[in-house]
Formats: C-alpha cells, sequence, structure tokens
C-alpha cells in the first residue's frame, strides 16, 4: 500500500498506551491494598513537589557524599503522585558546587516512608512495558485492532486479508515493542537487584559510576549509548521509509496496517480476480 499512516499508526499507539497505563495504575491501586510492599503506578502522568528538610544528619551526609572546598550539600524530601492513583516519597541528597572538572551535582535517591525511613517499593513501569504486548496482541487477534486503532480507523490483518493469528500479532507486538522489552528486563533486574541497598551501598555503587565513566569510560558510554538511540531510530522509523508503511515487525510477522477501505478494496479486488 503507498499511503503509511504514519501519523495515524503514532497517535494510535500513544492512545493504546494512555488506556493500558491507567489500567496498570489501577492495578497497582489493588496491590497496594492486598499487599504490605508498595508499588508504584507507572509514571505516565506524574506530578512532583519537593520541599528542603533535613532527613539525614549533617555527620551522615558528609560520610555518604564527601565535600571539598567549594562544594556544599543539600537535602530534600519530594512527593510525587502517579496517574493521580499512587503517591511515593523519595528523598533527595544532593552535592553541588565546583571540583576538578568544573561545576558538578552528584545525587542520591532512595525511597522512604511517611516518617522518613528508607522502604522498599517497585515500580510497574516495567511490568507495564513487558505485559502491554500480549494485551495488545489479544485485542489484535480477537478484534483485528486495538482501541487506539479503531479510534484512528485502522485496522491489522494478514496474507489472507483476516484478522491475525495470536502467534503472529505476538510476535508482531513483542518485535515492535524490542527496545522498551529490552529496557523493561533491565529494569526489573535492577529494581530487584537493588531493592535491599543501603546509604552506603548506594553511595559506593556512586562511586564505582563515577569513577566508570571517567576518561575513556565516559566516550565509551556515550558511543554505545549513540549507536542505541540511531538503531532506535531506524528500527521505528527507516522500515516505514524503506518499504512504504511496512515496518519491520510488520514485515516479518507477515501483517499489515491499513484503514477499513483499505482492507475492503483488497477483499474486493481478490473476489473480482478469484
Amino acid at each position: 500500500m503507498a499511503n503509511r499512516y504514519f501519523i495515524r499508526r503514532a497517535f494510535a499507539h500513544l492512545i493504546d498506551f494512555i488506556l493500558v497505563s491507567i489500567v496498570f495504575a489501577f492495578i497497582t491501586v489493588a496491590l497496594n491494598s492486598v499487599f504490605d510492599v508498595q508499588f508504584i503506578a507507572p509514571g505516565f502522568y506524574k506530578s512532583t513537589a519537593c520541599v528542603p528538610q533535613q532527613i539525614v544528619s549533617a555527620e551522615r551526609m558528609q560520610e555518604l557524599l564527601p565535600t571539598s572546598a567549594g562544594q556544599v550539600l543539600h537535602q530534600s524530601i519530594c512527593r510525587t503522585t502517579n496517574m493521580g492513583l499512587t503517591t511515593h516519597n523519595t528523598v533527595v541528597l544532593r552535592r553541588s558546587g565546583i571540583a576538578d572538572n568544573g561545576n558538578t551535582t552528584t545525587t542520591i535517591e532512595y525511597l522512604v516512608d511517611e516518617s522518613g525511613k528508607q522502604t522498599v517499593a517497585y515500580s510497574m513501569e516495567p511490568f507495564l512495558v513487558l505485559l502491554a504486548p500480549l494485551i495488545f496482541a489479544g485485542l489484535i487477534t480477537m478484534r483485528g485492532k486495538t482501541f487506539g486503532k479503531q479510534a484512528l480507523g485502522l485496522v491489522i490483518f494478514d496474507s489472507h486479508l483476516e484478522k491475525p493469528k495470536l502467534l503472529a500479532a505476538l510476535k508482531r507486538e513483542y518485535l515492535k515493542a524490542l527496545f522498551f522489552v529490552l529496557g523493561g528486563l533491565i529494569g526489573i533486574y535492577g529494581m530487584f537487584q537493588n531493592s535491599n541497598e543501603n546509604l552506603d551501598q548506594l553511595a559506593a555503587d556512586l562511586d564505582s559510576l563515577a569513577a566508570s565513566i571517567g576518561g575513556a569510560g565516559f566516550w565509551l558510554i556515550m558511543g554505545v549509548g549513540l549507536a542505541v538511540l540511531l538503531g532506535l531510530f531506524w528500527y521505528t522509523f527507516g522500515s516505514f521509509i524503506r518499504w512504504r508503511g511496512r515496518t519491520y515487525w510488520d514485515k516479518w510477522s507477515n501483517l499489515d496496517v491499513g484503514t477499513n477501505n483499505d482492507l475492503l478494496d483488497l477483499i474486493s479486488a481478490r473476489d473480482r480476480n478469484g
């Protein structure tokens, strides 16, 4: 098909992501009502208010973030509300000022309960990006479209001009979200890996990170990051240009996306040609 429908497809995906984020936000509320561990709703929409407040003593701050001449320490507590449904508190410890390589800012952040004590909470965002493709694939298999695509007049069909089978739909949706799924897996690993770290471990991790990005390490990280961004850009947009509206995930799952009229025209052409 000549039409790419890039804008329609982008807005359809945005609508779908908003709807799934809302569903996960209500699931988060339900989980918080059942389990003692706190779960944090996806941060698709959030508001944060921070106020200066001493949670950690001055001596402890110096242990965690040693200062040199020209550097000062700040601490504050931030209250964040995600999706208007769940709220969590974060302590922010910050060192800023002049160092050997110019003005620098170093920050330690950790979750606390209402009393200011360090606590454990699990974000639902990694689970959202891992499970959203499964939800979309189910909708595509049953309806031939997600709610976002329905709102924008789009439909997904296979080479027989029928609704996709579940396996093809799963393949398409997980290939489409490939970079985000990988990020979600890394996020879950990091979340559980760091959930029990105390302040001393957080400070040690920060020092290790600062040491690793010094000198050649910084340019290596920048190079890898740039390569990932370029890969994501080409994976998302390059195939649109190359195959006139068929993305990599469309082609590899042998599916197409078009309007309802496109599908009707293809069905009519098939019937005329026998």
